[in-house]
């Protein structure tokens, strides 16, 4: 498995705001988490999720959130 992106809401009493996050299992460069991130964000204005979620955050999350 390459990666998993997922939206969940952010705060349950703020449900207008998303996460959106991508786990990649390796480490990842700056440059590559920056070009991860961009690609990440231009799906997701194409997804049926973009209508609801107006406020969104991106993240790319590799393995050094484990260490």
């Amino acid at each position: 498995m390459e990666g998993t992106a997922c939206a969940v809401p952010a705060r349950a009493e703020q449900a207008e705001q998303a996460v959106v996050s991508e786990v990649k299992f390796k480490r990842l460069p700056a440059a590559e988490r920056r070009q991860l991130e961009a690609h990440l964000a231009d799906g997701w204005q194409r997804s049926a999720l973009a209508d609801r979620f107006q406020d969104v955050a991106f993240e790319i999350l590799d393995v050094s959130v484990l260490e």
